[in-house]
């Protein structure tokens, strides 16, 4: 037996008496005149069905579940996998361990050569420093900071972001580095913040939050242990580019320029902190920092300007454009200009965008290596623009050190791996 509303036939009714049924679908009331043993075998056949559809929902639902948990666990082995693959593939490409040159060190998280280096992270590596005596490296990744012993891969520390409060991932123009007595370290983790850490244990020693909700564009540690912030930032209507002097807990302008475009992406500030670079319409201004007195100004940059950096001895700088000619046709450039003439030492072309992470000079400046967004990389002699070495990590590249003796090239980036390359001898 099938009971329909007796106005528009549905069968969805619902009992309100023992004769009467209200239809869920009109809300007319159907009464029932047939025997009572069939209106109850009907209505055990519905709340059979009824039951039958719960317990259907409830599987999918716990199916669901299930599938998303393996999904969310296979993520998770494959990004830890990965390193283990890199690793692999790297042994494979320069040797099996063994004692020596190329030897292999294992560390809690990777491993480490003597030549072609790495350290496997679960994150990509966005910024790094060196300490002055070569022994520590500090990197800078998506999610943490880890301080490593340089000797044997070990961990000296590590904090991540909930533990510094940095809000969210670690921002794209990202700084660390260790102040002259390597005890300390300085870094930009987020928007308008400086933190100082204990270089040991990574435990916040100052936080230092910019002004004016300033956005930090370069930082440097001069040698007196004064921490120089390059900021930009907008006061009403107008963009400025500040520099700002950190000591300790307090925080001082040093110099305030009215910038005349939009937005300043790039910065630089010189190694014993007397100079600043950054673009301005159509040019690359450097500048005085204690009075911000402009020295010179590069003429008209045609197009994009990328990364800027100052040569070791402050004497050069190196900055990449990305230059259109009238057919639309793109050529990335890195150019090396002496400041004082504003000659051009060295142009240099290259597989990159513009846009590309970095630039490091040697210790000596006689080489340049740029940190392009293509896998790509080349270190090039100042002198003449030739290419010295090509080197090719997996992935994209963003961070990029020489150590202190010029005799390698530290990068880190996408791949989640530190690598050391050897730098030719010349």
């Amino acid at each position: 037996m099938t009971l329909e509303c007796h106005q528009c036939s549905s069968t969805d009714l619902e009992k309100t008496s023992p004769r009467e049924y209200r239809c869920r679908h009109c809300g007319a009331i159907t009464i029932v005149t047939v025997p009572e043993d069939v209106v109850d075998a009907y209505e055990i056949r519905q709340a059979k069905q009824r039951a039958l559809r719960k317990k259907i929902a409830l599987l999918t639902i716990a199916g669901g579940v299930i599938v998303f948990a393996i999904l969310t666990a296979y993520g998770a082995i494959f990004t830890l996998a990965r390193s283990h693959t890199l690793a692999s593939r790297e042994i494979k490409r320069f040797g099996s361990p063994r004692s020596g040159h190329g030897r292999m060190i294992p560390s809690m998280t990777g491993a480490i050569f003597d030549d072609h280096s790495m350290i496997a992270r679960p994150n990509a590596i966005r910024a790094m420093s060196l300490s002055r005596d070569g022994k520590s490296l500090a990197t800078m990744a998506e999610k943490d900071i880890i301080v490593w012993n340089v000797a044997d891969g070990s961990v000296i520390a590590h904090a991540d972001r909930s533990t510094l409060q940095a809000e969210g991932y670690f921002r794209d123009i990202c700084w660390i580095e260790f102040f002259p007595d390597g005890k300390r370290i300085a870094c930009a983790p987020d928007y308008g913040r400086v933190l100082i850490l204990d270089a040991k244990t990574l435990n916040p020693i100052h936080r230092i939050s910019l002004p004016h909700e300033s956005e930090l564009r370069a930082g440097r540690i001069v040698h007196d242990g004064t921490v120089l912030a390059l900021t930009e930032t907008r006061i009403d209507v107008d963009r400025y580019v500040i520099l700002y002097a950190i000591r300790g807990s307090t925080i001082s302008a040093r110099v305030k320029m009215k910038s005349d475009i939009d937005s300043v992406f790039s910065g630089a500030i010189s190694p014993d902190g007397s100079m600043i670079a950054f673009p301005q319409h159509k040019s690359l201004a450097v500048c005085d920092t204690e009075n911000g007195r402009v020295i010179t100004a590069f003429e008209a940059v045609p197009a994009a300007l990328g990364s800027i950096a100052f040569g070791p001895d402050g004497a050069r700088l190196a900055y990449q454009v990305l230059l259109r000619d009238k057919s639309s046709n793109e050529e990335s450039v890195l150019f090396v200009r002496d400041i004082e003439s504003g000659d051009v030492v060295a142009r240099i072309r290259h597989d990159s965008e513009a846009s590309g992470w970095s630039i490091a000079f040697s210790p000596d400046g006689r080489l340049i290596c740029p940190m392009p967004e293509a896998k790509r990389m080349r270190i090039y002699t100042t002198a003449d623009g030739a290419p010295l070495r090509t080197l090719s990590p997996i992935g994209t590249s963003y961070a990029i050190h020489f150590t202190h003796d010029g005799k390698s090239v530290i990068t880190g980036g996408e791949d989640m791996l530190v690598r050391f390359w050897r730098v030719p001898e010349r």
